[in-house]
This record gives structure tokens, sequence and C-alpha cells, in this order.
């Protein structure tokens, strides 16, 4: 599913961000990517859905090399791949459905079709009372819901999520990685970058550390 050899990442001539990373991530997998701020995590991430282009090495997600992959192919690599941010990137003047709807919209899908998947994905996160709310109206919890019924309201493949606990107090972060993990249950591929202990300690799924734009898995 996310295969990448001897990966490097660099901005014009300066360090290199990301250093001859390979990994494999089959799928179906629940994977934690662990490191401390500044590691590697975020720029990693956006590797594998094209928001920054490799340096050099050879990268594969869901049968896409991200080394020769065409910009005009992008997009149709973006469908398969649902993400999930920190600081959740929520349209405050649109509601909670709309929010969601968003995506489904840009690939021009009828409005039938829009309204089952996104209730269907706001059922997934138990928000589908509150769709005609505003994100403002809601709590942080229930925003970075909104954030995950939006990443996976296409059904992705993969679902990527940089630190989505990392503005929550630990109940509702274990609330989160519920939902994350029901989510990888029903067959989605999920990379979760996080730098909390308690949470790794917790569900106990496969880790991969990155310290300085290089990984390792512990022995």
């Amino acid at each position: 599913m996310i295969q990448l050899y001897h990966v490097y990442k660099s901005y014009q001539k300066g360090a290199n961000v990301i250093e001859d990373v390979s990994l494999n991530i089959d799928r179906g997998e629940f994977v934690f990517l662990v490191g401390a701020s500044g590691a590697g995590k975020t720029t990693l991430l956006k590797l594998l859905f094209c928001a920054e282009p490799i340096t050099s090495g050879q990268a594969m997600v869901n049968n896409h090399s991200l080394a020769k992959i065409n910009p005009k192919d992008i997009p149709y690599l973006r469908r398969s791949i649902g993400v999930v941010f920190q600081d959740f990137k929520l349209l405050n003047n649109r509601t909670i459905f709309d929010n969601v709807a968003i995506t489904l919209e840009i690939l021009g899908m009828n409005r039938n079709d829009i309204r089952r998947k996104v209730t269907k994905a706001l059922k997934r996160v138990g928000l589908a009372f509150m769709e005609g709310k505003y994100p403002l109206e809601l709590s942080g919890g229930e925003q970075q819901r909104v954030a995950i019924a939006r990443a996976v309201v296409n059904s992705p493949s993969i679902l990527l999520a940089d630190e989505p606990t990392g503005n929550l107090d630990p109940e509702l972060s274990v609330d989160i990685m519920n939902i994350l993990t029901d989510i990888n249950a029903m067959g989605t591929t999920v990379l979760v970058a996080t730098h909390d202990k308690f949470l790794l300690q917790k569900f106990m799924k496969r880790t991969i550390i990155i310290n300085k734009g290089k990984v390792s898995e512990p022995i």
C-alpha cells in the first residue's frame, strides 16, 4: 500500500528534512509514526499525498510512483487518500454538513449521493445530529470528528492523520483514536503521526520512529 525506498526530501540546497527513508506499510495496517516536533513527521505525510515532491528515491502509494507521477494524475491519487490535520482546517462559514460534503462536491457527485455519503460519515463519528451547526459552535473534539468525517466520506483506502489529538485532552484523544481504530477495522490503511506516548501504550499498534528525518522501528 505504501512503500518507500531510500527517499530523501530537501528544500533547495539545505539539509535533508527526510533522509534515506525506507519503509513498507501493508494494506489494512494501522501504524503510528512517532517523533518529536520537527522530526519530519509532517513532511513525510506531505510526501505521501503529494503536497510536496520527493527529492530522490522511490515511493509507491496505492500503486502510484510518486517519483514519476504526472501532475494531472495527483488529484486521482488523492481521491484514495484521506487526510486529517491537527488544526482541523474547517470552513467556519459553512455548516458541518457542507464541510464534509465539499470533497464530494469537487468530484461532481450528485446531491443524493452526497447526502447519503455525508450522513453515513457523520454517523460514523457520532455527529449526525450536528450537521446543521457551524464549526465554531462545536468543541475541539467535535471539530476533529468533523475533520475525520470529511477525510473518510469518499471511503479512501488510506487515511493519514497528522497529530489528530495534539490539541485535545487525554479523554478526547482516546475517543478520536477509537474512531480511527474503527475506520481501520473496516479495511482502511491508517497512518497516525503523534508524539503522545500514552496513546502508543494504550493502543499497541506497530510504531515507526522518526528522528531528524530518519526512521527506524523499535526492536
